[in-house]
């Protein structure tokens, strides 16, 4: 009877016990989650136009700490304070909050090893660290793995993949290569143009080699009608690097896409503008639209 007692208080007590932990770990969980919610409405005033200062950068991350020190295993506290860490080191040049963005990622990537931006946003952090090595270029090929069509993914790895192009492996910058393809040909509006304004930020840094292989992607890559006028742009401004193999070879890939588009004429300004329709009209219909245009 007494030990039956005894079994009773004790697991009375564990009771107490466990609704206190519970009681206490969802306290923390919610003054983590308001920590974390302040440091994103600073983050998406940002995005939404308001002018960044150094003093609201400094807030948000000591706000993601506090979130992280009551809550530490979550992955999306972790990922939020890299990317604010990110910009830390890209204004002040910040090698420690750098160093400590690849900490808080490699955590939020055990976490949580199917979310694709840690591993965008880790490729991106090494970079500005100048720091090429296997995992950087296994971060570039995992990101684009676990999400090849994510706007973050396309658009981190466009950028970090054409500025480090040079140093990538061979499979990397195919990888970095097929990202590239499928931002311009996104669905998601407005992705392709972003995607390609990245690319021209970054024109003046472009390899030989890059350009062998995106001119290869424009004249192999299965391209959807609606990139007819994206992929054109690309053409253009990539003319003057061509050889004059590619110049032959990449007129009639490209010309096909055009006369199979709902709406060439957009594509057609774009080539007129370039001077470059003598090239182009001997591979398009003979049609009333195209004949128009090729009338010189």
């Amino acid at each position: 009877m007494a030990t039956m007692l005894i079994f009773r208080q004790l697991s009375l007590l564990s009771l107490i016990a466990l609704c206190l932990y519970l009681c206490w770990l969802a306290v923390s969980w919610g003054l983590a989650d308001r920590e974390a919610n302040n440091a994103h409405q600073i983050l998406s005033s940002w995005e939404k136009g308001t002018p960044f200062s150094r003093d609201a950068l400094a807030t948000a991350i000591n706000h993601n700490r506090a979130a992280i020190s009551l809550d530490p295993n979550n992955a999306r506290y972790r990922n939020r304070i890299a990317r604010l860490l990110l910009i830390k080191l890209i204004v002040d040049d910040d090698t420690e909050a750098g160093q400590e963005a690849l900490d808080h990622l490699r955590h939020a990537r055990a976490i949580r090893p199917a979310y694709a931006g840690s591993y965008a946003i880790f490729a991106e952090t090494k970079y500005r660290l100048n720091e090429f090595d296997t995992e950087m270029f296994e971060s570039i090929e995992l990101a684009t793995q676990k999400g090849p069509w994510e706007e973050q993914v396309l658009q981190i790895i466009t950028r970090t993949g054409l500025a480090s192009y040079g140093s990538l492996p061979k499979t990397t910058q195919n990888a970095v290569i097929k990202t590239i393809a499928r931002g311009l040909s996104s669905p998601v509006h407005g992705l392709p143009r972003r995607v390609f304004s990245i690319m021209k930020e970054e024109v003046n840094g472009w390899t030989l080699e890059f350009v062998a292989s995106l001119v290869d992607t424009l004249k192999h890559y299965a391209w959807p009608s609606r990139s007819t006028a994206i992929v054109t742009e690309l053409s253009v401004l990539l003319w003057p690097l061509l050889s004059e193999k590619d110049k032959t070879e990449l007129p009639p890939r490209l010309s096909e896409l055009i006369a199979g588009s709902s709406s060439p004429d957009s594509a057609l300004r774009i080539i007129a503008d370039a001077r470059l329709l003598p090239h182009f009209c001997p591979w398009l219909p003979r049609d009333q639209v195209f004949s128009r245009r090729c009338a010189f």
